[in-house]
């Protein structure tokens, strides 16, 4: 028995696989939720603080620990910032939920022993209103894309069943990716929930070339046949767009970036299974069972 024929075989049982990572990765967002009051931790932008830039080549690696040990009462989040191409550390950014900015900016100035100015610091605050409101933006933008994907889902295939399956695999893309982002430390930000929405195209780009080999091209071949020729073009798309992203990731120096790199990179691996498992049972299982109806 070679592999087509093992996957073919056994669509049932590797259902097993996505089911038990959509459980996981459930469990974590309901964990975290339950722990902190968010399925995923957000940064400034949406929670509302501080966020500090100081242009230093200054060892910056125990600013964390010293802040949070002079202000005990807020919390730190402290990033590197690197020269394009290279580790050489240029700078720092700070984020808090700390509004007193001039002391927080004494306290920087005698730790770094440096004199800090507009040339090298720069301070942005979000009111905790506004992070609400963004927050709130970005969650309906969320809805109505998947609202709008269903319309032209259902619009396209005119059957239930399988316009329900490309919607599935999206949903299962998206709280994958929201899982590793909390395994990972990814926070929600704006730049985080640009890359969820670029997700729901990614996603759908395969199921719509695996639902349409399948429904209308019988001409084409067995149905097998159209299924693997599926599997081929649809794993060539996700894979090359998986290493372009890759060498993204490993080559910039931005964190905003590399986050960005990173959500799509695994929504497209957790693509792989809810497409090439999930949906082919589903689809497969629907065509059979129409033939035999007639």
């Amino acid at each position: 028995m070679n592999i087509g024929e093992f996957y073919i075989n056994n669509l049932r049982k590797l259902q097993l696989i996505p089911i038990a990572i959509m459980l996981t990765m459930l469990a974590i967002l309901f964990y975290s939720y339950f722990t902190t009051g968010y399925f995923i931790e957000r940064d400034i932008s949406l929670k509302g603080g501080s966020m500090i830039t100081i242009t230093t080549d200054k060892d910056t690696s125990n600013v964390d620990g010293f802040l949070s040990s002079r202000f005990p009462d807020y919390e730190f989040s402290t990033r590197k910032l690197t020269e394009f191409g290279t580790s050489a550390t240029k700078g720092i950014t700070i984020e808090t939920n700390m509004g007193d900015i001039e002391n927080l900016k004494q306290a920087l100035e005698e730790f770094l022993n440096i004199r800090l100015s507009k040339e090298n610091f720069s301070a942005e605050f979000t009111e905790s209103s506004l992070g609400s409101s963004f927050t709130y933006q970005i969650i309906r933008s969320l809805i109505v894309a998947f609202i709008l994907m269903a319309i032209v889902v259902f619009i396209t295939f005119r059957v239930f069943v399988p316009g329900l399956a490309v919607i599935f695999a999206a949903i299962f893309d998206i709280i994958v990716s929201m899982g590793f982002m909390n395994i990972l430390g990814i926070k929600l930000s704006i730049p985080t929930a640009a890359a969820l929405l670029l997700l729901i195209g990614y996603s759908v780009d395969t199921d719509i070339l695996l639902t349409t080999r399948i429904l209308k091209r019988k001409a084409s071949g067995s149905l097998n046949e159209r299924i693997f020729e599926s599997i081929k073009t649809g794993t060539t798309m996700t894979f090359s767009a998986i290493g372009a992203l890759l060498i993204g990731y490993l080559v910039t120096n931005s964190f905003v970036m590399e986050s960005m790199f990173l959500v799509i990179i695994m929504g497209l691996v957790a693509d792989l299974f809810s497409t090439w498992l999930v949906n082919v049972y589903i689809l497969k299982l629907y065509v059979e069972r129409r033939e035999k109806n007639g």
